[in-house]
């Protein structure tokens, strides 16, 4: 924790002079409305945790994995882009879970995560100009494949096991 507040206060005094230079306008529908639709995400987020857990055979409590969820956030702020999702398979391995559950819920995730975010891309591509619309596609659309392949069961439990050899 200590190093999250350490990175942040950093960032902040490093930035001060930039921030001190601006007045705040805040728009109270905007921030509630995007407090709400985080509060959904993390809710989705923690729910698909809880499945991914309890098909890998760990099975914890909703809330607790929501604070996990909230708590890993923090992460992100740490340099290394790692810490969010190394956090999270800690506080799961904590409560018990196995290093290997732990990996692959953290692993599958994020790949879900990526998954979710291209098939998203895709679908608003609909509502794109047309003369925008496939032009910028074509390399996201050879990643979906890819992602399906990759968290095939099997596939993925191979690419499991092979980052669990090189983590120890």
């Amino acid at each position: 924790c200590l190093i999250i507040f350490y990175y942040l206060a950093t960032y902040i005094v490093e930035n001060w002079s930039i921030i001190r230079g601006h007045t705040l306008n805040v728009n109270y529908n905007a921030l509630i409305l995007s407090a709400l639709v985080l509060s959904i995400f993390q809710a989705v987020q923690t729910l698909i945790a809880k499945l991914l857990l309890e098909k890998n055979g760990a099975t914890l409590p909703f809330k607790k994995i929501y604070s996990f969820w909230f708590l890993s956030q923090f992460g992100k702020f740490i340099p290394g882009k790692v810490w969010a999702a190394m956090g999270r398979a800690y506080l799961y391995q904590r409560e018990g879970v196995s290093k290997k559950t732990s990996a692959t819920t953290v692993l599958l995730e994020h790949g879900l995560s990526v998954m979710g975010a291209l098939l998203f891309g895709l679908a608003s591509s609909l509502f794109w100009p047309k003369n925008q619309a496939f032009a910028h596609l074509y390399p996201v659309l050879s990643f979906i494949p890819i992602g399906f392949i990759l968290v095939y069961p099997s596939v993925f439990q191979r690419t499991v096991n092979f980052v669990l050899r090189i983590a120890k």
